[in-house]
């Protein structure tokens, strides 16, 4: 009896699964951080200026997959190593989804692929290690809040959407980064609106879409001042360290 595959990953037009792929092994460990630490003379320990912006910042970080192919004859296995090998590592960078980090995805590329053959059991053994950003991306935009598709037990609805009125008063109003890092947002008006941050920084958006990568979602609530008529709104995906 063959077992059933349950757990597999995609990347680009590859899918271990549709392959016949049964994954074996999988290790995700923590990214290392960019440390920035200057040893002054005379002085005890380091001074560790890697948070300065108030968060820790990481490297990119390596997922390893072990994959077996059992049952195989020789020219088949052959043909296996050359097409795995063909769909991964000419793709650029793309998503990877993986069953285990369900709704959420990595964006990288693969680094290498090491393929055993063993011609006595007939199974080919591939190990592929992928490079990839150091958070893992939410697969849902938070502001679409996709109920048919929501995760009671780790997805959370946050508030994306503010009305103005279309008095031009100033406005409190405030969003949500439930992730592990700071992100910069898509930000949508109805009119033009001028949005003060909390350093009293201000941004004058366009009617439509605005792309302020200056404009940062730290962790936790973020209020702002608005002031400008009809509605305002931001997209993003959360990020975790998963």
């Amino acid at each position: 009896m063959i077992t059933k595959i349950k757990e597999y990953i995609t990347f680009g037009d590859f899918n271990s699964k549709d392959a016949g792929w049964y994954l074996q092994k999988r290790e995700a460990p923590t990214p290392d951080e960019k440390e920035i630490v200057e040893s002054i003379p005379f002085m005890q320990g380091v001074l560790d200026f890697s948070s300065v912006l108030g968060e820790r910042v990481f490297e990119s970080r390596e997922i390893t997959y072990e994959f077996k192919l059992p049952f195989t004859d020789y020219e088949n296995r052959k043909v296996a190593e050359r097409m795995i090998k063909s769909q991964m590592t000419t793709e650029t960078e793309k998503k990877l989804f993986d069953t285990h980090d369900r709704r959420y995805y990595w964006r990288g590329k693969v680094k290498s692929i090491k393929v055993a053959d063993d011609p006595i059991k007939k199974n080919l053994v591939a190990t592929i290690v992928f490079k990839c950003y150091p958070f893992a991306f939410h697969e849902h935009d938070y502001f679409d809040d996709v109920w048919d598709t929501f995760y009671f037990g780790s997805d959370d609805s946050t508030w994306t959407k503010w009305h103005l009125g279309y008095n031009k008063l100033e406005k409190t109003i405030y969003f949500v980064n439930s992730g592990d890092t700071s992100i910069s947002p898509i930000i949508y008006c109805e009119e033009d609106v001028e949005l003060t941050d909390s350093d009293g920084t201000i941004y004058n958006l366009k009617r439509g879409e605005n792309k302020e990568f200056s404009l940062t979602l730290y962790q936790g609530i973020n209020y702002f001042k608005a002031k400008g008529n009809g509605s305002i709104s931001m997209h993003f995906n959360n990020e975790v360290m998963a």
